[in-house]
C-alpha cells in the first residue's frame, strides 16, 4: 500500500504577504497559467469525445507509430492553414501532437514497445544511441596505397550526482529513473545507488540495510567518498564523459563536492529533469559558468 503520510519537500519556501508559507513551486510547472486555455481545452475535450465514439475510449493509448501522429498533425495543420472548415483541423493537429508526446513517453519508459518509434530522426535529432553508432570512414595516406578503415566513437560515461541523505529511500528511485533514462540514450552510467547496492545498502527492498552497513563499517562515509571520488577521477574528458546532476544537487554536501571535483577535471555536465507525469529530459552540456553559479551561490539570510 502506498504511504501517503509523508509530504514531499523541496527544501525551498515561498512566503506570502499574509505570512503564510508554502513549498516552492519552481520546476513543478505553472498549472494555473494553463487555465487561460479553457476555450481550446473545451474543443480538445470534444475532439476526444468524438474520437471515443468512433474508436472507443483511449484507443490511441494501445500504441500507434509515432510517425502516424506527426503525419496526421501536419495534414490537419495544412488543412487549417488552407482555410478548410469541414473539421476542427486546428484541434485535431493539437490532439495528434499531444498523443505523440504521450506515446513517446510511454515508449521511453518501456510501457510501449520501442518499435513504435518510427521517426526518421534527421540530423541533430538523431537519438544519442544512433549518433554513437554512426560509422565514419578514415583514410590513412602513407607509403603505398591508402588504407581505409572504419571507427566508431565510444559511448560517453556519466556519473549521476545528486542528494541522498534526508530523502525517502535515500533518493534511490530518482537515481534509478535517471539511470534507466540515460541507458536508453546510449550513455554508460555509473550510479552511486548501484554502488551502494554492491555495498549491501538497499533502502528500497531492505530498509534496515543502511543501519547494518553503518554497523559493519564505522567509516562508511569515508569508504563511500573514496569509492565515488575514484569513479569520477576515472572519467575521461576527451571521451566526452561527465556528470549528470539530479534536482537538488546544489543543496547536497556530497554532490557539491563531486561537482567541484568534476570542474577541476574539466568534465562535462548535464542536468536531469524528471518527467512528473510528462517526459523526462536532460539539459545538455551546462556551461562551467552556470555550474559555478549554482555551486558557489549562497542564499541570503
Amino acid at each position: 500500500m502506498t504511504d501517503f503520510n509523508e509530504v514531499k519537500d523541496s527544501g525551498q519556501r515561498q512566503e506570502f504577504t499574509s505570512g503564510a508559507v508554502r513549498d516552492s513551486r519552481n520546476g513543478k510547472g505553472r498549472y494555473d497559467l494553463v487555465l487561460s486555455f479553457t476555450h481550446m481545452i473545451l474543443r480538445l475535450a470534444r475532439h476526444f469525445e468524438n474520437g471515443a465514439v468512433k474508436y472507443g475510449d483511449d484507443n490511441w493509448r494501445k500504441g500507434l507509430p509515432l510517425r502516424r501522429f506527426i503525419d496526421s498533425a501536419f495534414r490537419h495543420l495544412c488543412q487549417y492553414i488552407n482555410g478548410k472548415t469541414d473539421e476542427d483541423h486546428l484541434t485535431a493537429a493539437i490532439w495528434n501532437l499531444l498523443c505523440h508526446g504521450e506515446t513517446a513517453n510511454e515508449i521511453e519508459t518501456g510501457r510501449l514497445p520501442a518499435s513504435l518509434d518510427d521517426m526518421p530522426h534527421y540530423g541533430t535529432n538523431l537519438p544519442l544511441v544512433q549518433k554513437l553508432q554512426r560509422v565514419r570512414t578514415v583514410t590513412e595516406v602513407g607509403e603505398g596505397e591508402p588504407v581505409e578503415y572504419v571507427t566508431k566513437p565510444n559511448k560517453p560515461t556519466v556519473y549521476i550526482a545528486g542528494p541522498m541523505r534526508g530523502y525517502k529511500q535515500l533518493n534511490f528511485p530518482m537515481f534509478d529513473a535517471a539511470k534507466n533514462y540515460l541507458l536508453k540514450r546510449g550513455f554508460n552510467v555509473i550510479s552511486p545507488a548501484d554502488l551502494d547496492r554492491e555495498h549491501g545498502i538497499d533502502p528500497i527492498n531492505d530498509p534496515d540495510s543502511v543501519e547494518r552497513a553503518n554497523q559493519d563499517d564505522p567509516n562508511l562515509t569515508q569508504t563511500c567518498v573514496q569509492r565515488d571520488s575514484e569513479k569520477i577521477i576515472g572519467l575521461d574528458k576527451d571521451s566526452g564523459d561527465g556528470l549528470v546532476l539530479l534536482p537538488g544537487w546544489e543543496k547536497s554536501v556530497g554532490a557539491r563536492a563531486e561537482v567541484a571535483l568534476a570542474l577541476w577535471l574539466e568534465l562535462k555536465f548535464w542536468e536531469y529533469i524528471p518527467g512528473y507525469g510528462g517526459i523526462s529530459s536532460i539539459i545538455p552540456e551546462r556551461t562551467y559558468g552556470y555550474i559555478e553559479s549554482k555551486l558557489f551561490y549562497q542564499e541570503p539570510f
